[in-house]
């Protein structure tokens, strides 16, 4: 323990060494000084800073009073001792009012210890709780700095009514002063259909701390508008009143982005109709409703007649915009409970619920193909349009949806038979299309065996420097009889009979020699990218599989991009999560592809190792034609900047798409503009 301090004021050497002596009976170490006059006494505060002061009460020229001034001015949380031969009981007040702790008569030396300890005690309680109180107020402004400076609004809630409100909060109602906030009901600022919800858990709060799980809840700004939050809650107590503290987050441009996702999920982004995903989900309702009421539904396959000509000879922007002007004319001949949906380029699809006879589809379908037909004037060009449709009924035709779908494409086909221009009714013997198709089955696997299958590869170019830095490997099929046939036709087909994962091996193991042959004589790093079909991505062993082929071709992992679509990974998060982890740790490359049009979820691209999303080309041409569009662009861009995460845009055609993308910080393209699909020697040139 250290030596307590003791200054003691005396200017009568013998009486100095009597106190001095009643001191050193203390059974705790003491460091005596002394002072005989006022300059000596101003000079041992500075030098000594005791814990003690001892101080006679008369010195000659300096009276005891002002030497208290002093120390109380200078040592504030020393203790103050008086010790007088003779102090009157008035003089003795005085001093205790001014700060003294204590007096001691000169002839009662022997209170002098019990006074010091006592003294000495009281002044380090006083110094613990001034620390403490200090510490008090230093922490209240600490956590008001953190309540202030909080990104998320705070309020505390008392009797339904609002008590506290920071900045934050402020911000997210919309008020310019927090007495806009403080009084009012809190119920006020919930949307009505959060009411119940929010009601039941200002009753029963949670006790002691916040709620484990966010709520997603709409409330009112005070200007009236919406505004989405999420929020916890805890009740807490606050000077002895229950409260209800609410930390809550504006949300509302999450909310407003993940609705365009979903809408993008289910509609098409071209002409804005129910997508394929949306069709099966009203299919599967209307079956349902009208199995129950005892009606019929109607499904009509339409696919335009040459509407090849139109996007070879004009290019896709055209193309684009007629397909929009026969999305406005099929919703325009049927009704308003009806169903116009796009299942991609020029295939649309029509849903008639609620039929209790053939002939209103007949009579529409008549209507149709009138429509259709008129001439559509588009940049100053006229074009003619004929479609060819088939037709299946439930529950004449069939009993669910995917072979109610099935049966209507079939009569398409045997619309266009009969030389478009047409629709026709499935009937049973229409399956022999059905017989084409277990041709190509057969051809399919006789296709890996003699070598049919060939990869092309369109370029991905870096969009600030203009060079090339991958391809994407497309497969091909040049069938012996039939010639070129698209991955349209056959990949579905192998995907159905799965020969789909054979010929992913060999895509994956080709496209990696191409690479490695491509990566040797390349001065710069080259990347092959190579789509992965579900199968493939389902199966166990692929992580295994794909380090097998790097190791057997001697490609680099990280030239390898793997690229899966959103509904692959959507479907089974788990089992995503580590099949992508484990491709990840290998240094392979993972893309989402088309990303916007499937699940797209900001939740699984933070679950995800994701290096790459790629921008569908539905999006991509529209970006100078459709502000949409455009905002779409601009969002996904945005969002791998923020995420770290590549952006490959797909499908680019025109300057003007390419400098939109350039210009919002795209990281790379493909398409028409900057290369076309080719063979490997062609893209061999490329590399000079």
């Amino acid at each position: 323990m250290e030596a307590v301090r003791v200054l003691l004021l005396e200017d009568d050497d013998a009486d100095a060494e009597l106190v001095a002596r009643a001191l050193r009976k203390a059974e705790f170490a003491l460091e005596v000084h002394r002072a005989k006059s006022r300059a000596e006494f101003i000079t041992r505060l500075a030098e000594v800073k005791p814990d003690l002061i001892v101080s006679d009460y008369t010195i000659p020229g300096f009276d005891g009073l002002a030497a208290l001034g002093l120390a109380r001015e200078s040592a504030p949380e020393s203790a103050f001792i008086f010790v007088s031969g003779t102090i009157g009981e008035e003089r003795a007040i005085e001093a205790l009012r001014h700060g003294a702790a204590d007096y001691v008569l000169k002839g009662n030396l022997q209170r002098l210890l019990p006074a010091v300890q006592r003294a000495l005690r009281d002044a380090a309680a006083a110094r613990d709780r001034r620390k403490a109180e200090a510490a008090l107020i230093e922490s209240e402004e600490r956590y008001e700095r953190l309540v202030e400076l909080s990104p998320d609004g705070i309020l505390l809630v008392a009797g339904g009514a609002i008590t506290f409100a920071n900045s934050a909060a402020l911000n997210i109602y919309q008020a310019q002063r927090p007495e806009e906030l403080v009084g009012k009901r809190y119920l006020d600022l919930v949307h009505a259909e959060s009411l119940g919800e929010v009601t039941v858990r200002l009753r029963r709060p949670d006790p002691a701390e916040l709620r484990r799980h966010l709520l997603e809840q709409k409330h009112v700004r005070l200007d009236g508008s919406v505004v989405y939050v999420e929020l916890a809650s805890a009740s807490i107590s606050l000077g002895g009143e229950e409260c209800t503290l609410i930390v809550t987050r504006d949300i509302t441009e999450r909310k407003r982005y993940e609705a365009q996702l979903a809408h993008q999920a289910t509609h098409d982004g071209l002409t804005d109709l129910p997508n394929r995903a949306l069709l099966n989900d009203r299919l599967r309702q209307a079956t349902a409703s009208a199995q129950r009421r005892g009606r019929k539904v109607a499904l009509v396959f339409i696919d335009l007649d040459n509407f090849k000509f139109v996007n070879d000879s004009f290019g896709h922007d055209v193309g684009d915009l007629v397909l929009k002007d026969i999305a406005a004319r099929l919703l325009d001949t049927v009704r308003n409970a009806d169903t116009v949906a796009r299942l991609g380029g020029d295939e649309f699809v029509l849903l008639f619920v609620d039929i209790d006879h053939p002939q209103v589809v007949t009579q529409t379908m008549e209507r149709v193909l009138a429509a259709i037909s008129r001439p559509i004037l588009v940049t100053g060009q006229e074009f003619v349009l004929t479609c060819s449709a088939g037709i299946s009924v439930y529950p004449l035709d069939a009993q669910d949806a995917d072979l109610m779908l099935r049966n209507a494409d079939t009569a398409m086909y045997r619309a266009k038979e009969k030389g478009r221009n047409t629709f026709e009714y499935y009937t049973p013997d229409m399956n022999a299309r059905g017989m084409e198709h277990l041709v190509l089955s057969a051809g399919l696997r006789r296709a890996i065996d003699r070598e049919e299958f060939c990869l092309h590869f369109q370029p991905q170019i870096d969009v600030l420097s203009g060079q090339l830095v991958g391809a994407e490997a497309l497969i091909r099929w040049d069938h012996p009889e039939k010639g070129l046939i698209s991955p349209g036709k056959f990949i579905p087909l192998a995907e159905n009979t799965g020969l789909i994962l054979p010929i992913g091996q060999w895509a994956l193991r080709t496209a990696c020699e191409t690479a490695k042959r491509l990566h040797e004589i390349s001065a710069r790093p080259f990347r092959v990218s190579v789509n992965l079909s579900a199968r493939q991505f389902r199966q166990a062993d692929l992580a295994l599989y794909v380090e097998h082929v790097l190791m057997w071709t001697g490609l680099p992992s990280h030239c390898l991009e793997l690229e899966l679509t959103e509904s692959m990974v959507a479907q089974d998060a788990t089992f995503a999560v580590q099949t992508m982890s484990m491709l990840h740790s290998l240094g392979v490359r993972i893309a989402i592809d088309d990303f916007g049009t499937g699940y797209s979820s900001l939740h699984y691209l933070k679950r995800f190792p994701v290096d790459c999303l790629k921008i569908d080309k539905s999006f991509v041409s529209g970006i100078t034609s459709s502000s949409d569009d455009a905002a779409i662009c601009r969002t996904i861009i945005a969002l791998g900047r923020n995420l770290g995460l590549r952006v490959t845009a797909e499908g680019v055609e025109t300057q003007e798409q390419f400098d939109f993308l350039r210009e919002h910080g795209c990281d790379e393209v493909q398409g028409f503009l900057t290369g076309r699909p080719m063979p490997e020697d062609d893209l061999r040139g490329l590399l000079g």
